[in-house]
């Protein structure tokens, strides 16, 4: 039987898949943690269902203690503003009329 790959070998994966410029909605779980193996000279705009377009990397444990409690992905986990400055926050009504019609 083939071992399995762990959840971060599977998120580095999922990371190769973006390209610069894509807008992506990464939802929870594994998808979410592919937000930090992003690298520094790529920009992927990252999408929460929390009214959030623009974010980063999932913040560790000690960085935690200084999170913006507004800045969290679809899993509640707190995440770092993006990079570059194209951070947008929304209105939960803007935010589901954004959505393209048969994704959501």
């Amino acid at each position: 039987m083939k071992a399995r790959l762990d959840t971060e070998v599977i998120a580095m994966r999922v990371a190769k898949e973006f390209h610069d410029g894509d807008y992506v909605n990464l939802g929870f779980g594994i998808g979410a943690d592919a937000a930090s193996y992003i690298p520094p000279d790529k920009t992927v705009f990252f999408h929460s269902e929390q009214g959030i377009l623009g974010f980063g990397r999932i913040l560790t444990e000690g960085e935690e203690a200084s999170a913006d409690f507004n800045l969290t992905n679809a899993g509640g986990q707190f995440v770092a503003p993006q990079r570059r400055p194209r951070q947008s926050p929304m209105r939960g009504m803007t935010e589901t009329a954004r959505r393209p019609a048969g994704h959501r």
